[in-house]
Protein backbone atom coordinates (compact mmCIF):
# COMPACT_ATOMS: atom_id res chain seq x y z
CA UNK A 1 0.00 0.00 0.00
CA UNK A 2 1.37 3.64 -0.69
CA UNK A 3 2.23 5.92 2.14
CA UNK A 4 -0.51 8.42 2.76
CA UNK A 5 0.76 12.41 2.84
CA UNK A 6 -1.13 15.22 3.79
CA UNK A 7 0.40 17.68 1.51
CA UNK A 8 -2.84 18.36 -0.47
CA UNK A 9 -5.25 18.92 2.82
CA UNK A 10 -5.62 22.36 3.39
CA UNK A 11 -5.01 24.09 6.82
CA UNK A 12 -8.40 24.15 8.82
CA UNK A 13 -10.02 27.08 9.57
CA UNK A 14 -11.97 27.83 12.96
CA UNK A 15 -15.18 29.53 12.78
CA UNK A 16 -17.53 30.12 15.41
CA UNK A 17 -21.55 29.93 14.74
CA UNK A 18 -23.09 32.99 15.54
CA UNK A 19 -24.93 32.71 18.87
CA UNK A 20 -27.52 35.31 18.96
CA UNK A 21 -30.31 36.85 17.34
CA UNK A 22 -30.34 40.54 15.57
CA UNK A 23 -28.51 41.65 12.23
CA UNK A 24 -25.13 40.37 11.56
CA UNK A 25 -22.90 42.67 9.02
CA UNK A 26 -20.21 41.74 6.73
CA UNK A 27 -20.90 37.99 5.52
CA UNK A 28 -20.49 36.50 2.05
CA UNK A 29 -21.81 33.15 0.86
CA UNK A 30 -19.37 30.39 1.02
CA UNK A 31 -21.12 27.51 0.38
CA UNK A 32 -24.26 26.02 -1.10
CA UNK A 33 -25.88 22.54 -0.63
CA UNK A 34 -28.76 20.88 -2.09
CA UNK A 35 -29.83 17.43 -0.38
CA UNK A 36 -32.73 15.62 -2.23
CA UNK A 37 -35.05 13.59 -0.49
CA UNK A 38 -33.49 10.45 1.19
CA UNK A 39 -34.65 7.78 3.31
CA UNK A 40 -34.28 8.27 7.10
CA UNK A 41 -32.35 5.57 8.43
CA UNK A 42 -32.33 3.92 11.86
CA UNK A 43 -30.45 1.80 14.09
CA UNK A 44 -31.60 -1.06 15.00
CA UNK A 45 -30.55 -4.46 16.36
CA UNK A 46 -30.26 -8.01 13.98
CA UNK A 47 -28.61 -10.99 14.69
CA UNK A 48 -27.52 -8.90 17.95
CA UNK A 49 -25.36 -6.07 16.10
CA UNK A 50 -26.21 -2.50 15.34
CA UNK A 51 -26.88 -2.31 11.68
CA UNK A 52 -28.61 0.96 9.93
CA UNK A 53 -32.08 -0.20 8.93
CA UNK A 54 -34.93 2.36 6.78
CA UNK A 55 -37.20 3.51 9.27
CA UNK A 56 -39.76 4.13 6.35
CA UNK A 57 -39.71 7.92 7.32
CA UNK A 58 -38.17 10.11 4.51
CA UNK A 59 -35.86 13.38 5.30
CA UNK A 60 -35.13 16.51 2.74
CA UNK A 61 -35.45 17.79 0.45
CA UNK A 62 -33.22 21.06 1.73
CA UNK A 63 -30.82 23.02 0.61
CA UNK A 64 -28.16 24.44 2.99
CA UNK A 65 -26.31 28.30 2.64
CA UNK A 66 -23.11 28.31 4.96
CA UNK A 67 -22.21 32.37 5.50
CA UNK A 68 -19.27 33.27 6.60
CA UNK A 69 -17.50 36.11 8.17
CA UNK A 70 -13.79 37.13 8.91
CA UNK A 71 -13.84 39.65 11.20
CA UNK A 72 -14.76 38.60 13.17
CA UNK A 73 -14.29 34.63 12.45
CA UNK A 74 -18.08 33.25 12.25
CA UNK A 75 -20.53 31.58 10.17
CA UNK A 76 -24.43 31.24 9.90
CA UNK A 77 -25.69 28.00 8.31
CA UNK A 78 -28.87 28.48 6.97
CA UNK A 79 -31.30 25.64 5.38
CA UNK A 80 -34.39 25.92 3.69
CA UNK A 81 -36.84 23.03 3.53
CA UNK A 82 -39.12 21.92 0.68
CA UNK A 83 -42.26 23.14 0.96
CA UNK A 84 -45.20 20.98 0.65
CA UNK A 85 -45.92 20.12 -2.70
CA UNK A 86 -49.78 18.13 -2.49
CA UNK A 87 -52.33 18.43 -0.28
CA UNK A 88 -51.47 15.53 1.74
CA UNK A 89 -48.28 17.18 2.56
CA UNK A 90 -49.64 20.02 4.44
CA UNK A 91 -49.29 19.90 8.00
CA UNK A 92 -50.02 23.59 8.50
CA UNK A 93 -52.53 25.97 7.08
CA UNK A 94 -51.87 29.70 7.54
CA UNK A 95 -54.58 32.56 7.86
CA UNK A 96 -55.55 34.75 5.46
CA UNK A 97 -55.68 38.66 6.51
CA UNK A 98 -58.09 41.60 6.02
CA UNK A 99 -56.69 45.00 7.06
CA UNK A 100 -54.59 42.73 9.46
CA UNK A 101 -57.34 40.99 10.69
CA UNK A 102 -57.26 36.59 9.91
CA UNK A 103 -60.64 35.91 8.36
CA UNK A 104 -60.10 32.37 7.61
CA UNK A 105 -57.80 29.49 7.00
CA UNK A 106 -56.15 29.26 3.95
CA UNK A 107 -56.53 26.54 1.13
CA UNK A 108 -54.09 23.91 -0.04
CA UNK A 109 -53.36 25.67 -2.97
CA UNK A 110 -53.00 29.18 -1.49
CA UNK A 111 -50.93 27.72 1.55
CA UNK A 112 -48.65 25.78 -1.14
CA UNK A 113 -48.56 29.40 -2.74
CA UNK A 114 -47.48 31.09 -0.13
CA UNK A 115 -45.02 28.54 1.27
CA UNK A 116 -43.32 28.68 -2.12
CA UNK A 117 -43.34 33.00 -2.60
CA UNK A 118 -41.59 32.53 1.10
CA UNK A 119 -38.56 31.29 -0.72
CA UNK A 120 -38.90 33.08 -3.67
CA UNK A 121 -38.00 36.12 -1.43
CA UNK A 122 -35.00 34.37 0.03
CA UNK A 123 -33.68 34.53 -3.30
CA UNK A 124 -34.48 37.71 -4.34
CA UNK A 125 -33.55 39.52 -1.41
CA UNK A 126 -30.53 37.47 -1.95
CA UNK A 127 -29.55 38.49 -5.37
CA UNK A 128 -30.45 42.37 -4.65
CA UNK A 129 -28.50 42.07 -1.48
CA UNK A 130 -25.11 40.58 -4.00
CA UNK A 131 -25.94 43.55 -5.67
CA UNK A 132 -27.36 41.65 -8.82
CA UNK A 133 -28.83 44.13 -11.30
CA UNK A 134 -32.85 43.72 -11.44
CA UNK A 135 -32.24 42.67 -15.53
CA UNK A 136 -30.43 39.93 -14.45
CA UNK A 137 -32.94 38.46 -11.69
CA UNK A 138 -35.51 39.00 -13.72
CA UNK A 139 -33.97 35.77 -15.93
CA UNK A 140 -34.09 33.78 -13.00
CA UNK A 141 -37.58 35.26 -12.23
CA UNK A 142 -38.75 34.26 -15.74
CA UNK A 143 -37.30 30.90 -15.67
CA UNK A 144 -38.60 29.76 -12.53
CA UNK A 145 -42.42 28.30 -12.17
CA UNK A 146 -43.94 25.69 -12.77
CA UNK A 147 -44.83 21.87 -10.83
CA UNK A 148 -44.90 22.33 -7.48
CA UNK A 149 -43.29 18.84 -7.54
CA UNK A 150 -39.92 19.90 -8.67
CA UNK A 151 -40.24 23.71 -8.29
CA UNK A 152 -37.93 23.57 -4.67
CA UNK A 153 -34.85 21.91 -6.64
CA UNK A 154 -35.60 23.73 -9.71
CA UNK A 155 -35.31 27.88 -7.91
CA UNK A 156 -31.75 26.35 -5.87
CA UNK A 157 -30.55 24.72 -9.76
CA UNK A 158 -31.17 27.88 -11.39
CA UNK A 159 -30.12 30.54 -9.18
CA UNK A 160 -26.45 29.13 -8.82
CA UNK A 161 -26.49 28.05 -12.64
CA UNK A 162 -27.22 32.22 -13.82
CA UNK A 163 -25.50 33.41 -10.29
CA UNK A 164 -22.52 30.96 -9.64
CA UNK A 165 -20.92 30.71 -6.28
CA UNK A 166 -17.47 31.34 -6.87
CA UNK A 167 -18.73 34.78 -8.50
CA UNK A 168 -20.83 35.50 -5.26
CA UNK A 169 -18.46 35.15 -2.61
CA UNK A 170 -16.89 38.77 -2.96
CA UNK A 171 -20.15 40.10 -1.79
CA UNK A 172 -20.41 41.03 1.31
CA UNK A 173 -24.01 41.07 2.61
CA UNK A 174 -25.44 41.86 6.22
CA UNK A 175 -27.69 39.25 7.66
CA UNK A 176 -30.84 38.97 10.20
CA UNK A 177 -31.42 36.04 12.34
CA UNK A 178 -34.34 35.50 15.13
CA UNK A 179 -34.41 32.69 18.07
CA UNK A 180 -36.99 30.31 16.96
CA UNK A 181 -38.61 28.76 20.28
CA UNK A 182 -40.74 25.99 20.05
CA UNK A 183 -42.25 25.76 23.38
CA UNK A 184 -44.02 22.40 22.86
CA UNK A 185 -40.43 20.86 22.26
CA UNK A 186 -39.06 23.08 24.45
CA UNK A 187 -35.54 24.09 21.81
CA UNK A 188 -34.74 27.31 20.64
CA UNK A 189 -32.76 27.65 17.40
CA UNK A 190 -30.94 30.08 15.79
CA UNK A 191 -32.85 31.12 12.05
CA UNK A 192 -32.75 33.37 9.31
CA UNK A 193 -36.06 35.88 9.77
CA UNK A 194 -38.80 35.37 7.55
CA UNK A 195 -38.05 37.28 4.46
CA UNK A 196 -41.68 38.49 2.94
CA UNK A 197 -42.66 41.50 0.23
CA UNK A 198 -42.60 43.65 3.60
CA UNK A 199 -39.48 42.47 5.64
CA UNK A 200 -35.74 42.52 4.50
CA UNK A 201 -33.69 39.59 5.67
CA UNK A 202 -30.63 39.90 3.56
CA UNK A 203 -29.07 43.68 2.42
CA UNK A 204 -25.75 44.85 1.10
CA UNK A 205 -23.08 45.62 3.24
CA UNK A 206 -21.76 49.22 3.31
CA UNK A 207 -18.46 50.06 4.89
CA UNK A 208 -19.36 52.93 7.23
CA UNK A 209 -22.54 52.85 6.42
CA UNK A 210 -25.79 51.93 8.63
CA UNK A 211 -27.55 48.41 7.65
CA UNK A 212 -30.95 48.50 5.54
CA UNK A 213 -31.71 46.10 8.20
CA UNK A 214 -33.90 46.75 10.63
CA UNK A 215 -35.95 44.81 13.77
CA UNK A 216 -39.91 44.47 13.25
CA UNK A 217 -42.18 44.71 16.52
CA UNK A 218 -42.63 40.92 15.74
CA UNK A 219 -39.27 40.01 15.66
CA UNK A 220 -38.56 42.01 18.81
CA UNK A 221 -40.23 39.19 20.51
CA UNK A 222 -37.91 36.56 19.26
CA UNK A 223 -34.74 38.05 19.67
CA UNK A 224 -33.89 36.29 23.20
CA UNK A 225 -33.64 32.37 23.65
CA UNK A 226 -35.82 30.80 25.67
CA UNK A 227 -34.37 27.11 25.98
CA UNK A 228 -31.29 25.21 26.15
CA UNK A 229 -30.11 21.91 24.70
CA UNK A 230 -30.62 20.39 28.00
CA UNK A 231 -34.21 21.89 27.83
CA UNK A 232 -35.24 19.72 25.20
CA UNK A 233 -38.77 17.82 25.58
CA UNK A 234 -38.27 13.82 24.98
CA UNK A 235 -38.93 13.25 21.58
CA UNK A 236 -42.13 11.18 19.51
CA UNK A 237 -43.55 9.80 16.56
CA UNK A 238 -46.16 12.85 17.33
CA UNK A 239 -43.61 15.62 18.00
CA UNK A 240 -40.10 14.55 16.30
CA UNK A 241 -40.80 16.41 12.94
CA UNK A 242 -42.10 19.58 15.12
CA UNK A 243 -39.30 19.37 17.41
CA UNK A 244 -36.66 20.73 14.55
CA UNK A 245 -39.46 22.66 12.63
CA UNK A 246 -38.73 20.44 9.71
CA UNK A 247 -42.21 19.95 8.31
CA UNK A 248 -44.19 22.50 10.26
CA UNK A 249 -43.21 26.20 9.24
CA UNK A 250 -43.22 28.66 11.69
CA UNK A 251 -45.40 31.38 10.94
CA UNK A 252 -45.64 35.00 11.60
CA UNK A 253 -47.64 38.15 10.67
CA UNK A 254 -45.41 40.71 8.39
CA UNK A 255 -45.48 44.49 8.38
CA UNK A 256 -48.97 44.48 6.84
CA UNK A 257 -50.90 41.19 8.26
CA UNK A 258 -49.18 39.41 5.65
CA UNK A 259 -48.16 35.74 6.68
CA UNK A 260 -44.71 34.81 6.45
CA UNK A 261 -43.43 31.18 6.59
CA UNK A 262 -39.80 30.07 6.94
Amino acid sequence: MADIKFDDAPESKQFKSIDSAGIHRNFILDEAEFQPLAAKMEKKKVDGKDVEVDSGKTIGPWAKFTFKCDNPTQQFVCTLFAPPAKEEDIKFYGDVYEKGIPIRKKTAAEQIKSEFTNKYYFYEQLAKAMLISPDKFKAYKDSVGGDPEHLFKLMFDKFFALFPLDKLKGKAIDIKTIWNNNIKAKTSFLQLAYPSSSNLVFAPYIPNRDTLLSITVNEQKSLRRTFNPNDRAPTTDATEANADNQWKPVATEGAEGEEVLF
